[in-house]
């Protein structure tokens, strides 16, 4: 999958090529270590990075199915992972 991102200062637009949802718009914030905190246009969710670092070429990030606790500390997730558009 595609996507093709705009960054102003630490905000993100990322357009993806999916052609459905979830996963065609998201918007958020960039930190100076490249950690993501997203949100998808289409439903609302928070995606981060999750410990991957957002690279110029590659950004994998990842929406848990429900939060994190001590009774669940590892949920579900989708993952995405997207390469830069060569336009």
């Amino acid at each position: 999958m595609t996507a093709e991102i705009e960054q102003e200062g630490d905000a993100v637009i990322i357009t993806t090529d999916k052609p459905t949802p979830p996963a065609q718009r998201f918007t958020g914030t960039i930190s100076n270590d490249g950690d993501l905190y997203l949100t998808d246009a289409s439903d609302g969710e928070i995606w981060t990075s999750d410990g991957t670092p957002a690279t110029r070429d590659h950004i994998r990030i990842v929406d848990f199915l429900w939060t994190p606790s001590p009774e669940d500390p590892d949920p579900p997730m989708q993952v995405l992972d997207l390469t830069r558009s060569q336009n």
